[in-house]
């Protein structure tokens, strides 16, 4: 396992005690802005954990999250993090929920960690080594079909699992798909924008994600238009 992996690993899981033990606890809820956009203090200090685990290993590159900001993001070694990947879920005691860490260098993820402690499987990748589930590979299911396939939201780690087929989410951050973008990317799926293109930046994006096999007829269906 790379290194970065490595790290990632160990951060989700330091990331992952922070919310066992917080959880049930006074959470400290606040919005970020007039939708039901919650932070809480578990998302904060998981962060903080995680920020501890990369700097102390990687101490020159900048980590990106959606708590915050450490160091320059224009180095060239950046990590995208999600300390906490369905803060409403977790505060209203629901089992869905989980740490998305990502590393990305030279205009690509490398690396990347989606972890659901309740669970506890660890979805993991580096870019050509492959997706692995608690260190099992993973590859998509072998649907075919639009109108046999499952198609949900945020779930690309399940859709690398074969467990779904697609999935479309309109302006995610980076911290919230890109993890979990090159692992379904590693156990054979496919995500692209809304028109197709690839997504390959840190930017924030509409994307489809799928097992490959039916993201035309999935990109037909989100263009408003019949299937032939």
């Amino acid at each position: 396992m790379m290194r970065e992996l490595e790290v990632a690993v160990k951060a989700a899981r330091a990331a992952a005690e922070v919310l066992s033990d917080t959880m049930g606890a006074d959470l400290g809820i606040s919005y970020k802005d007039a939708r039901a956009n919650l932070v809480t203090v578990a998302d904060k200090q998981s962060q903080q954990v995680i920020t501890e685990v990369i700097a102390g290993a990687f101490p020159d590159h900048a980590i990106v999250g959606e708590e915050g900001t450490a160091g320059d993001p224009g180095v060239e070694h950046v990590w995208y993090v999600d300390p906490l990947d369905g803060t409403t879920n977790y505060a209203h005691g629901l089992p869905y929920f989980c740490v998305s860490i990502a590393h990305r260098t030279g205009g690509e993820t490398t690396a990347g960690v989606v972890y659901d402690p309740y669970h506890d499987e660890m979805f993991a990748a580096s870019r050509h080594g492959g997706a692995t589930r608690n260190g099992e590979p993973l590859r998509v299911s072998q649907v075919e079909r639009l109108d046999r396939a499952l198609v949900v939201a945020q779930a690309q780690c399940a859709i690398a699992a074969g467990r779904l087929e697609a999935y479309c989410e309109h302006a995610m951050d980076p911290w919230d798909i890109i993890a979990g973008q090159l692992i379904l990317e590693e156990a054979g799926g496919t995500l692209t924008r809304f028109d197709g293109q690839p997504h390959r930046t840190a930017d924030r994006a509409d994307v489809a994600a799928s097992n490959g096999l039916i993201h035309t007829e999935l990109l037909t269906v989100l263009k408003g238009e019949d299937l032939p």
